[in-house]
């Protein structure tokens, strides 16, 4: 797990993007699933986990392909920030740790995490618009098409 200079480790957790594919596919949050066309569309969406000493050994943890191990002695603490709003996180860390995070999601192999979380993005929209006969390939289409209910208060909500 990357780790910054004061010794704080933190991880991204894409489960908040997952749970949007998920419910796009029973119609829900199609709109903001469309929505997605770049890496930053996502940010919202990968949030922030700060790791602390464990009470005990953690046994095990679920952690993404590639992702670096993490010590059993760390558990994981969401922050309830993501990738879209850290700056108010990070702005009360040391100018090191800001300096070290910012490095880090500058990082080769992030970069191509974030673009493979694109590629599932963009994965799911295509099985959706393959559905039309459905609610949520309906609505895919209907964002295709540019005539969703929502897609002209998108910048609104």
């Amino acid at each position: 797990m990357p780790q910054l200079p004061s010794g704080r480790h933190f991880a991204l957790d894409v489960e908040h993007l997952y749970k949007l594919i998920e419910d796009a596919f029973k119609a829900q949050w199609v709109h903001k699933l469309m929505a997605i066309e770049k890496v930053e569309d996502l940010h919202p969406y990968i949030g922030i986990v700060l790791l602390r000493p464990a009470e005990q050994d953690m046994v095990s943890q679920v952690l993404a392909k590639g992702s670096l191990p993490v010590s059993e002695t760390l558990e994981p603490l969401p922050s309830g920030y993501n990738l879209a709003n850290v700056h108010e996180l990070t702005s009360t860390w040391s100018e090191e740790d800001q300096t070290a995070f910012q490095a880090f999601l500058k990082e080769a192999r992030l970069q191509t995490h974030l673009q493979n979380q694109l590629q599932a993005v963009e994965e799911a929209k295509e099985k959706l618009l393959g559905q039309p006969d459905t609610t949520a390939g309906l609505l895919a289409t209907y964002w295709k098409m540019g005539c969703h209910p929502l897609q002209e208060q998108e910048d609104e909500l």
